[in-house]
């Protein structure tokens, strides 16, 4: 019997951890259509995030950035302590005039790390500036467990979020147009013609054509990071995975097609209930027959389990009385998969049931019209016999 319900749990329950195979130690998975979260795992843990932190200093580069197209000359300054941290860089040369656009692209498809610092130096007037105007932004957004000590995303016991506050992040940066363009982009070549970038691996790694778009991360303390963005049969998802291990420099990869895959196949946005749905027919005290409608004014999708069969139940009294009144409860319509009622409504007495003329009133109101109409037919030929008398 334990065994029947834990299998009943595991197919009802997408969130269960042990349902993926999985190397990160910290996951969370939206669906964007609803802004829900359909698969977490440590979630709030408060970890490095290494490279991830270019999407904050891509966010709050545009911020300070006016003209895209503005020239920037890479001045020693922007590379320091790099070479001595092995961070991984764009490519671009000490001296070397670049846009601003360039620096972005640079920053968040091959990840440079010149780049952030550029960006940093030549908006806010240094590193720490700028790690404070990230701070800052962080508060405005309301990450509570994020903190930033450089642009880059290097080790520092100051820099760190969790796997929610990132997802967050990311939401926020992709509603500027620019950072989805390049968050998104698959390529692009510097203003001067001297570098081109191409976006990670993901979308060939992962589930091609279904990955809109990717940011990686790495260093010994966060481990292999990730965060994406991906599309499937109308539904859009947003995942952030933190701290898998690198004995496999391809499990950040590995765990992003496990996950979606996973969901893909399993899971998708069902309609669970017509707007004109009937719920049952009610007999009034007249002994009509009318039809209960669902109150909803729209169709009712839900992002589900594909594999699950839809139970329409309604459960009470489907005649009323003389003595109901008008939001008396007759009883209660859902809509259930399994255990879970995906849609619940009240069926209740309304007007149109209680204003009905039974018929034997109907009879009545018959005669007396008719006799009224008899009486008035007879006034009005006594009034006309009246006036012919009195002319002749």
């Amino acid at each position: 019997m334990k065994k029947i319900s834990l299998l009943i749990l595991l197919l009802l329950w997408p969130t269960f951890t042990w349902a993926l195979d999985i190397k990160s130690k910290n996951v969370i998975l939206y669906n964007m259509n609803d802004d829900s979260v359909i698969y977490a795992l440590n979630e709030e843990d408060v970890v490095p995030i290494a490279s991830l932190t270019k999407i904050m200093t891509a966010l709050v580069s545009l911020d300070y950035i006016e003209d895209l197209d503005a020239k920037v000359t890479m001045t020693s300054d922007m590379y320091k302590t790099l070479r001595e941290e092995n961070a991984y860089q764009a490519g671009f040369t000490l001296g070397e005039k670049v846009t601003y656009r360039d620096l972005l692209y640079g920053l968040l498809l091959p990840s440079g790390a010149e780049a952030a610092q550029a960006l940093a130096i030549s908006t806010a007037g240094s590193i720490d500036n700028f790690a404070k105007a990230m701070n800052a932004k962080a508060k405005e957004l309301g990450l509570t467990n994020t903190s930033f000590a450089n642009p880059v995303g290097l080790d520092n016991p100051n820099n760190y979020s969790t796997a929610k506050d990132v997802a967050e992040l990311l939401k926020v940066a992709l509603q500027n147009e620019t950072f989805k363009a390049i968050f998104t982009a698959s390529e692009y070549i510097t203003s001067n013609g001297k570098h081109t970038f191409k976006a990670s691996k993901a979308t060939s790694k992962i589930v091609k054509g279904l990955i809109d778009g990717s940011k990686t991360g790495f260093t010994y303390d966060a481990g292999l990071c990730f965060a994406s963005t991906a599309h499937h049969n109308n539904v859009s998802y947003l995942l952030v995975t933190l701290g898998a291990p690198y004995n496999n420099p391809n499990n950040h990869y590995n765990d992003a097609k496990e996950i979606y895959t996973y969901y893909f196949n399993n899971f998708d946005e069902r309609l669970v209930l017509k707007k004109d749905t009937n719920i049952t027919d009610i007999t009034l005290i007249n002994d009509e027959v009318i039809s209960y409608p669902v109150s909803i004014k729209e169709d009712i999708v839900k992002y589900m389990r594909v594999n699950c069969d839809f139970k329409e139940n309604y459960d009470g009294l489907r005649a009323i009385t003389k003595e109901m009144k008008v939001g008396d409860k007759l009883g209660t319509f859902t809509v259930s998969c399994g255990d879970e009622v995906l849609y619940k409504e009240d069926v209740l007495v309304t007007p149109a049931m209680i204003i009905v003329i039974p018929p034997y009133y109907l009879i009545y109101l018959g005669i007396a019209l008719i006799v009224l109409l008899f009486i008035m037919g007879l006034w009005l030929s006594h009034k006309r016999k009246k006036k012919k008398k009195r002319r002749g």
